[in-house]
């Protein structure tokens, strides 16, 4: 089990720093960082929970770049062989608007991954 939460935990770091780590390669105005924590088991399961916190300029529409994001998570996942119904991607967006150091209003978009699995699902 431990060897198995070890991979997918770096599996998870690895897609977060290749797809989407630090500022998104084509636009200046959309930040992203990620936090990775482990959920204790639940009826059996192992759960991590993928945070993904994007920050962009209020008034852009990234619909289109917020779903291309999580089909790349879940692609990633799919290459541990992950089965669709072992894990789940809820999304939910968080309208929050914060001041940052240059006066800007920023909107914070929020997506939160649970990866369940248990030991003999892979």
């Amino acid at each position: 089990m431990r060897q198995l939460k070890k991979g997918i935990v770096k599996l998870l770091k690895g897609c977060c720093q290749n797809v989407f780590w630090s500022k998104a390669t084509d636009e200046s105005d959309r930040y992203i960082c990620y936090t990775l924590k482990t959920a204790s088991s639940i009826d059996g399961y192992e759960i991590l929970e993928l945070q993904v916190d994007i920050w962009t300029v209020k008034g852009k529409d990234d619909n289109e770049w917020l779903d291309i994001t999580t089909s790349k998570i879940k692609k990633s996942l799919n290459h541990l062989n992950i089965a669709e119904e072992e894990f789940s991607a809820v999304i939910y967006f968080d309208r929050t608007i914060f001041e940052t150091t240059n006066d800007e209003k920023m909107k914070r978009n929020t997506m939160y991954f649970d990866v369940r699995y248990r030991e003999g699902s892979i």
